[in-house]
């Protein structure tokens, strides 16, 4: 499921591969979706769905750096009290693992 304001756009672009909904809340309390993947950008609404995501058990991907730099000490509490992987961290040991000589 893809969540995007132009509907129309975003079917032309997954080829009708795919649900595509125009409300975000669709993705983040549906029952079957295990992994969102946060675009948006920014710290409002980004960061309403991302704990909402969360709170759902769901696990959660971003690389939205205002949302991170703003809330991420929020947004890594909730998800380790709910067991989910917040994928920023998992991203920036993959980076670090590149750029360190010496880090696995």
């Amino acid at each position: 499921m893809v969540a995007d304001l132009d509907v129309e756009r975003a079917r032309r672009l997954t080829h009708g591969a795919v649900e595509v909904v125009n409300d975000a809340n669709l993705v983040v309390n549906h029952p079957d979706i295990d992994i969102v993947i946060e675009l948006i950008g920014g710290y409002g609404l980004a960061k309403d769905l991302v704990l909402k995501a969360i709170a759902n058990g769901k696990h959660v991907v971003t690389a939205n750096k205002a949302l991170i730099a703003t809330h991420g000490n929020e947004i890594f509490k909730a998800a380790q009290e709910q067991g989910v992987m917040d994928g920023v961290r998992q991203l920036l040991a993959a980076i670090l693992s590149r750029l360190v000589p010496g880090r696995p």
